[in-house]
């Protein structure tokens, strides 16, 4: 996990994104998952957003939830791969296999997205729960009625 970190930490977001949403038009050009463009064009958006972290927090709870999706829908889409006569089951298969491939390569991809982006949000100051509290490391003083200061 921390290797996988460490990759994260060192990749900038925006060409995250950037790749991400190439491989989703790519993809695109044949059967693929429908959701994986408008995700990247909102992250895109929200990346820029100076004013707010909820966006941010939005793309990437997205994406986590994309990843899941993009399991389920490579199993439900198995069949169309596996056939011996590709030919006959799909029109255009060696493109279709090439969509595929920029599909897989984007799945791949995604829980580095999604490192990269948590990153950037501790970055700005924003803390999602996975088990961190508000002030990590560090005890808060708290004014007792009783005591002036």
């Amino acid at each position: 996990m921390n290797a996988l970190k460490s990759v994260s930490e060192s990749r900038n977001l925006p060409t995250l994104l950037h790749v991400h949403l190439g491989l989703s038009l790519l993809g695109a050009l044949s059967t693929c998952p429908v959701y994986n463009i408008p995700i990247f064009l909102y992250a895109i958006s929200a990346y820029h957003t100076q004013g707010s972290t909820s966006p941010l927090v939005r793309f990437t709870c997205a994406l986590a939830l994309s990843i899941v999706l993009d399991i389920l829908w490579f199993i439900l889409h198995r069949s169309e791969l596996g056939t011996s006569n590709n030919e006959a089951a799909i029109p255009h298969a060696r493109g279709f296999a090439v969509c595929m491939a920029m599909n897989i390569v984007n799945l791949i991809g995604k829980p580095f997205t999604v490192l990269s982006s948590l990153n950037l949000l501790e970055d700005r100051g924003e803390f999602i729960g996975c088990g961190r509290s508000a002030y990590p490391g560090e005890y808060q003083t708290v004014r007792d009625g009783d005591n002036e200061f």
